[in-house]
């Protein structure tokens, strides 16, 4: 007790210390009972199989991990999953929240002769909105879209957003997000930068990219930060 299990990732309930001041019989029988609980024999491999079933019954072991269709995870945190089924929609007044925040940003670079970039990163959900469960859900105008949309027409912060590099990369059969993960595999990686670079080289603010005409499709990856968490 007291240590922390890597399969559960969380510590596990103490013995109950029956010197402590405020102890009581029931504080005790309870502490005693939550010890037994995470501590019995095999708990830690009974805890990894029981995920293992319930992942094969599309079943997800913690609210922060959407499982989809086709093997694809997703992450559920800054209403990611809502946002590509469009029942969250960024308000008018979070984008001039946005807006506001973005101009104080670039004009303080600019007085001191620098050129300021936001590159905007869509959701996964949003690139891969097909592999969403409970509907027919398809590519469509995300909070990445709409806050591009809202700075381009009300300031002059200068915007990248790499969502359309990623949903490129995907139509010509490369995978752009890890199954299992919320992080770009290569191929996804590689698209935003050539998206990034190819801005900065039409603005003047770059001369050269690199252009490896890398052969990515036999990348393997191995287990994600979403299936560490269920």
């Amino acid at each position: 007790g007291g240590k922390v299990s890597e399969a559960q990732n969380r510590v596990l309930a103490s013995f109950p210390d029956a010197k402590e001041s405020d102890m009581t019989f029931d504080k005790f029988t309870e502490e005693f009972e939550n010890w037994s609980n995470d501590n019995i024999g095999l708990h830690d491999i009974y805890s990894r199989l029981y995920t293992k079933f319930n992942v094969l019954l599309n079943i997800s072991s913690t609210e922060r991990v959407y499982i989809g269709k086709n093997g694809f995870y997703f992450y559920t945190a800054a209403n990611n999953v809502k946002i590509a089924t469009g029942e969250h929609i960024i308000s008018d007044e979070k984008l001039r929240e946005i807006a506001s925040v973005q101009q104080e940003i670039s004009d303080y670079y600019k007085k001191s002769g620098k050129k300021y970039y936001l590159v905007l990163v869509p959701g996964k959900p949003s690139v891969y909105p097909e592999n969403l469960k409970g509907g027919h859900y398809e590519i469509t105008e995300t909070t990445v879209d709409r806050i591009e949309k809202y700075l381009v027409q009300n300031t002059d912060v200068n915007v990248i957003n790499v969502k359309k590099a990623l949903i490129d990369c995907k139509e010509q059969g490369e995978l752009a997000f890890r199954k299992t993960d919320t992080h770009w595999t290569n191929p996804g990686a590689y698209a935003a930068y050539n998206a990034i670079m190819d801005r900065l080289i039409s603005d003047g603010a770059a001369s050269y990219k690199a252009d490896f005409s890398p052969k990515f499709t036999n990348a393997v990856y191995a287990e994600g930060d979403l299936s560490k968490m269920i």
